[in-house]
């Protein structure tokens, strides 16, 4: 009579903590999905503003240089991104549906007037050009209300980037701490199941002074709440496997979370790194620097295309603890562009890019050759020496935020080339105005170019 009384209560007290902590669980998957919906939205909203504000900066280069040319390519260019631009107003909405607090959508409203005022003169400049006043257009273009209204329109952007950051940031950390505790609060009540388990298994092995071994054993087996009963009871198995899998979802989100992370603060590091460079030579070593820092890589060369021969030579480099490099137009990116396709050597060849010192365990053994392109035209090629195999998501860093860079490298060829021409505005005009970034850009790699 004492066992089964002992028995019905112990049974009792594990239904009750084994749904006690499916309820933990629940909640703690419920945050879960809660914190990633915040870090899914911070991505979202700071994708949408940084489109708003590189479309006004595109807007301005293009005015500006059909203003000081004449050039027709630059009012298609220009036309081209109004295309892109007039889809501001969806973008607008989408920021507004997130759930926008009052001084958000104060600063939105703000900068969505003010861009629609530098688009205004920005139009009559163009007319004014067709009309052969460029000189009034380049005036209008560069005085001080145009100017005022663009900054004014990127301080906004900026600020409404901070706040929303903020907001969101916080609802991410609120969210992530009550699944933390409803994961513990669940862990907690698992422990205390099998505590109660080790207490009737430790209850039953008491008897055994009383009862014979093999009658001890028929009994257990025989008995309804027996411990071997609640093991072999099916919807606790199913439970104690809810369990388990919710477990594995959680590592498996957050390790996602954690990859989509590290890729946007390394395309954030590389435009940082990138964007204040006014030589198409300097951003290409800073390429190479924050892609060589970030994948911890042996040698990175960026290839681009010569303006006079138009073939893809070395434009600069970073090595890791190697003091000379030579650099030399390579017949694997002639390979590497026929064929249209990353291109992977898991040996270096003899001799390849002449590394003539160095540290013994920083000297590359794989090679990986990544072309960029944009429809059917070869932008670029990127040389990356390794010295362990990249990863998959390594990999996707050097194509994503490469290409994210493209634009700016054409605006620099653009500006550039018009510059030499003594017809395009300063190459300042096209930068977004975020602090150079203060480290070395080529480590300790001395680039000599052949």
């Amino acid at each position: 009579m004492l066992i089964r009384l002992i028995n019905h209560r112990l049974t009792i007290a594990l239904t009750v903590c084994s749904l006690a902590a499916l309820a933990s669980l629940g909640v703690a998957e419920h945050f879960r999905t809660a914190e990633e919906q915040a870090v899914a939205d911070g991505y979202r909203a700071r994708a949408l503003s940084d489109s708003l504000l590189h479309g006004l900066i595109a807007l301005r280069s293009d005015a500006r240089a059909y203003a000081v040319t004449g050039n027709e390519w630059y009012r298609g260019a220009y036309q081209a991104e109004l295309k892109q631009t007039n889809l501001r107003d969806q973008a607008l909405e989408d920021l507004r549906a997130m759930g926008l607090v009052p001084a958000e959508e104060e600063l939105l409203l703000r900068e969505h007037q003010l861009a629609s005022r530098v688009m205004l003169l920005e139009r009559q400049a163009i007319g004014m050009v067709r009309d052969r006043a460029q000189q009034t257009a380049m005036t209008l273009l560069y005085d001080e209300e145009y100017e005022r209204s663009i900054t004014e329109a990127q301080d906004a952007l900026e600020q409404f980037n901070t706040m929303i950051s903020e907001r969101l940031a916080l609802r991410e950390r609120q969210a992530r701490n009550a699944a933390d505790y409803g994961l513990l609060g669940a862990l907690a009540l698992g422990a205390i199941n099998m505590a109660l388990l080790l207490l009737a298994t430790l209850f039953f092995y008491r008897q055994q002074v009383i009862r014979p071994m093999t009658e001890l054993l028929e009994d257990i087996a025989a008995t309804e709440h027996s411990p071997t009963a609640l093991f072999r009871n099916r919807h606790l198995s199913n439970e104690i496997g809810d369990v388990v899998r919710a477990v594995q979802r959680y590592h498996t989100a957050a390790q996602e979370v954690k990859d989509l992370r590290w890729l946007a603060d390394g395309k954030a590091s590389l435009l940082a790194r990138c964007q204040e460079a006014q030589t198409i030579p300097v951003f290409a070593e800073r390429l190479a620097s924050g892609l060589g820092r970030t994948l911890d890589c042996g040698v990175v060369v960026i290839h681009l295309q010569a303006e006079k021969t138009k073939r893809f030579q070395p434009a600069g480099a970073f090595g890791k603890a190697l003091e000379t490099i030579a650099l030399q137009e390579s017949p694997l990116v002639r390979q590497c562009l026929q064929d249209g396709q990353d291109l992977y050597l898991e040996n270096l060849p003899d001799g390849y890019m002449q590394i003539t010192s160095g540290t013994g365990d920083c000297v590359p053994r794989g090679l990986y050759l990544f072309p960029l392109k944009r429809g059917r035209k070869d932008l670029a090629v990127i040389e990356v020496a390794v010295l362990q195999p990249l990863t998959g998501l390594q990999k996707t860093l050097v194509r994503d935020g490469a290409l994210s860079l493209l634009p700016l490298l054409e605006r620099l060829s653009v500006a550039q080339a018009g510059a030499q021409a003594g017809l395009s505005p300063p190459l300042n005009e096209i930068r977004q105005g975020v602090p150079p970034d203060a480290g070395p850009v080529t480590g300790s790699a001395q680039m000599i170019r052949q």
